[in-house]
């Protein structure tokens, strides 16, 4: 499976366990994620897998965004960016999009 779901205390949180978020995965996890959106408060996304996010990723991610934002106007968090894809965030302006936390020891 490319993702994992786990709700705990009104959390969703999710594993992304693709190298690549892009057209056809970030439609997994949008598909995924909204039958579950009137249940929780807040998602937090394990990106740790994740190498590349392609312009289709990023749109799959912005939507989830907007459609929690409407909801609980929580950001999601995006956990354990690696470099690159950090990068490609605060470069895009996605960093203020989302909550973006790295681990203590990165």
């Amino acid at each position: 499976m490319d993702f994992t779901f786990n709700t705990e205390n009104n959390v969703l949180k999710v594993k992304v366990e693709v190298p690549r978020l892009d057209g056809a995965s970030s439609y997994i996890l949008e598909s995924e994620t909204r039958p579950r959106l009137n249940k929780i408060t807040r998602i937090d996304i394990d990106c740790a897998a994740v190498r590349m996010i392609d312009s289709s990723g990023l749109v799959g991610l912005v939507t989830l965004a907007k459609l929690m934002a409407l909801q609980s106007h929580e950001k999601i968090r995006l956990l354990e960016l690696h470099t690159s894809v950090e990068k490609l965030m605060r470069l895009s302006h996605l960093d203020q999009v989302f909550d973006i936390e790295q681990a203590e020891n990165a």
